[in-house]
């Protein structure tokens, strides 16, 4: 697995949680959370997903136009739509997320 760093503002709505399909998180024994997000960085949307404590802290404390950094892995979904159309999705999945500071840019 490849660590990606990245360094961005947050765009669109602030984060909200929500829980997952899955039920509950199996090590807790409490409802799994999760949130999604997109930043902008080097011109780019984007998407953010996190879940349980890292959810929990962004939901808590980013708000649209905060510039976080984040670490994670890059995932692409790729699929395609009933009429045919190919269609993919990038995803950082983060695993770390603090408030970044002036001189962090």
């Amino acid at each position: 697995m490849t660590v990606t760093t990245v360094i961005g503002e947050v765009v669109g709505s602030d984060p909200r949680l929500s829980k997952a399909s899955g039920g509950n998180d199996r090590r807790r024994g409490r409802p799994e959370v999760r949130t999604q997000f997109s930043i902008r960085s080097d011109h780019q949307v984007l998407r953010v997903c996190c879940q349980d404590d890292v959810a929990s802290y962004v939901v808590r404390y980013v708000r649209r136009g905060d510039r976080i950094r984040l670490q994670g892995d890059v995932k692409v979904r790729e699929w395609t739509t009933r009429d045919g159309a190919p269609r993919s999705e990038t995803c950082l999945y983060a695993d770390d997320i603090t408030l970044a500071r002036d001189e962090d840019s």
